[in-house]
């Protein structure tokens, strides 16, 4: 089976990426992606009042990870007169599923940076206080 000249049979996709760390760094960024999703998610539920962040807790995630989730959905929650507004942004007034889905949509990258900025400042008191 031919199309434009091009032989179908038999091809893969080893032929253009040889080196084996390939997949390996392929498989990699898809849990990495699959990771960040699920905490900009996390973040913004938090934020938007659908879960308690007293009742959040992970069993994959680490402890500074989880608390730096806590933290970050807790700062972004504001409510002006009742109504949520997104500080980042200045939008609003939202309902708790709306200003879930503008987090998530609008500012996905934000959320990630600031999670992984703060979870590294609370690992990195963590470890002063250890040593």
């Amino acid at each position: 089976m031919s199309v434009r000249g091009f032989i179908l049979e038999g091809f893969s996709y080893k032929y253009l990426y040889p080196q084996p760390n390939f997949y390996k760094w392929v498989d990699l960024m898809a849990r990495r992606g699959l990771f960040r999703w699920k905490i900009a998610g996390y973040v913004a539920r938090i934020a938007s009042g659908i879960v308690d962040p007293g009742e959040f807790d992970s069993g994959v995630l680490a402890r500074h990870v989880v608390e730096a989730i806590r933290s970050v959905g807790m700062q972004l929650r504001d409510e002006r007169n009742g109504v949520l507004v997104c500080p980042l942004c200045g939008k609003g007034p939202f309902t708790r599923r709306g200003y879930f889905l503008h987090l998530t949509r609008l500012h996905y990258s934000h959320l990630i940076d600031l999670v992984e900025v703060e979870a590294d400042r609370i690992a990195g008191v963590a470890r002063n206080v250890v040593s």
